[in-house]
């Protein structure tokens, strides 16, 4: 029931009803219209979603706004998916690099034999592992334990609907649903990049990443924060991952501006991929990026223990 704001009468609210004064029917039909059922929805979409964020944040703060919820969930989805299958290639490349100074010869072969054909991509699961349990020691973000449900839901969709990410790539007899079974094409040895298939690294990759990112960061809450030999293992491995990411591109410059080198780049770079340069230099930016991250970041758990350390003394 609801009262007339002009002459008080108790009516119901519908537009047959009869039983209103004719100078509130303007106020009761807007109130009813498709305007305000709009409005009404908008608002309903908006408190779901803020609960909806503030589960997935796990957070403690009501004062906490919206927006900052979804910028950590993003900032953590963009690092342990996609952040980990850009800088593992650029790890396993440097480390190899390193190991020539002692005498070991690696080819490029063995970089993508090592990164994307030794099947169920045990590299990015280890690096993902750990910078999970990195991370969530310091930032304990209720957001880093679903970074796994995006890809989760993308690698789902590809193995109920795509055949091939890229077809015209992909031979028919090694697409999913026509050549093989789809467990077979993405969770198996179906899809390997020297069948010209791309699909597990785009779709199965992720998901194997941030699924390790999320257990990472799981276990990072169960050790406590003060335990020394903990926080001296993560200074050194994020020191160490640190430098060899910034000495590596500071010797893939330095490689890349010897004559011959470019020429050979000019040679296997793709015509009409020259537009696109910027986007290449970014992805190359990216271990350089991360690497003084990471030294910044070993450099705040030094400081942070030292302090620690001097108030219990």
């Amino acid at each position: 029931m609801q009262v007339c704001p002009q002459c008080n009468k108790p009516f119901e609210p519908r537009s047959m009803s009869g039983d209103f004064c004719p100078s509130c029917a303007d106020a009761i039909r807007d109130e009813f219209g498709f305007a305000a059922s709009i409005q009404r929805a908008w608002i309903q979409l908006k408190e779901i979603v803020r609960r909806a964020l503030s589960r997935i944040d796990g957070m403690s703060q009501p004062t906490r706004s919206s927006s900052s919820i979804a910028a950590s969930f993003i900032f953590h989805q963009a690092i342990g998916t996609w952040g980990v299958a850009v800088v593992v290639p650029f790890l396993v490349a440097f480390g190899f690099d390193f190991l020539r100074i002692f005498g070991r010869s690696f080819t490029m072969r063995d970089t993508y034999w090592i990164t994307t054909e030794t099947g169920y991509f045990p590299c990015q699961i280890v690096f993902a592992l750990f910078l999970g349990w990195l991370l969530g020691r310091d930032f304990r973000r209720g957001a880093m334990l679903w970074t796994w449900v995006l890809p989760f839901l993308i690698l789902c969709y590809a193995v109920a609907m795509v055949p091939s990410i890229v077809p015209s790539l992909t031979p028919v007899v090694f697409q999913a649903g026509v050549g093989q079974s789809r467990l077979w094409h993405y969770f198996g040895p179906g899809c390997k990049p020297e069948r010209r298939c791309l699909d597990q690294i785009v779709a199965t990759m992720p998901f194997y990443a941030a699924t390790a990112y999320s257990v990472g960061a799981f276990l990072a809450v169960k050790v406590p924060k003060h335990l020394r030999p903990s926080n001296l293992i993560r200074f050194w491995m994020s020191l160490a991952i640190g430098l060899v990411l910034l000495t590596g591109s500071a010797a893939m410059v330095i490689k890349a501006r010897n004559p011959q080198n470019q020429s050979l780049i000019r040679q296997s770079i793709p015509e009409g991929i020259g537009e696109l340069r910027w986007i290449m230099l970014a992805y190359l930016l990216v271990p350089v990026l991360a690497g003084a991250a990471l030294i910044l970041f070993a450099d705040r758990i030094r400081r942070r223990t030292t302090s620690v350390a001097v108030d219990g003394a």
